[in-house]
């Protein structure tokens, strides 16, 4: 077949073409060969392309998870300073005579109060 002198020509061949060679049984065995070792090699290239393009895209999700996860051990912090701050805030009111009422208005202000005062001191942004 003159369409299959060399390796180079199948290159150049379409996979629809290379099918119908390989269904060609006027085609000699070296030949055959020749033909299946191209369309492995396309298929090989073809896994190639697909794994590197699923690397990058997994690259941008795992920075934005990681900025996710950092995000969130700021808001745990945040959360355990306002905790922190709660507890303080409960123990000086309790031991400066304060009604129980008013106690429990600094139980539920100073979180909030205190994340208020976390958030100001990151400059940036606080975690969404």
């Amino acid at each position: 077949m003159s369409a299959v002198e060399n390796a180079s020509q199948l290159a150049d061949l379409t996979d629809d073409e290379l099918r119908a060679l390989l269904n060609d049984d006027s085609l000699p065995l070296a030949r055959q060969i020749m033909v299946l070792d191209e369309r492995r090699h396309r298929a090989a290239e073809k896994r190639k392309a697909e794994e590197m393009a699923e690397i990058v895209a997994t690259v941008p999700v795992m920075a934005a998870l990681d900025d996710s996860a950092e995000m969130v051990r700021k808001a745990q912090a945040w959360l355990d300073r306002a905790k922190w701050v709660r507890s303080k805030a409960v123990q000086s009111a309790l031991a400066a005579g304060y009604s129980l009422r008013t106690v429990a208005e600094v139980a539920r202000v100073a979180p909030s109060t205190a994340l208020r005062i976390g958030s100001q001191d990151v400059a940036a942004e606080a975690p969404g």
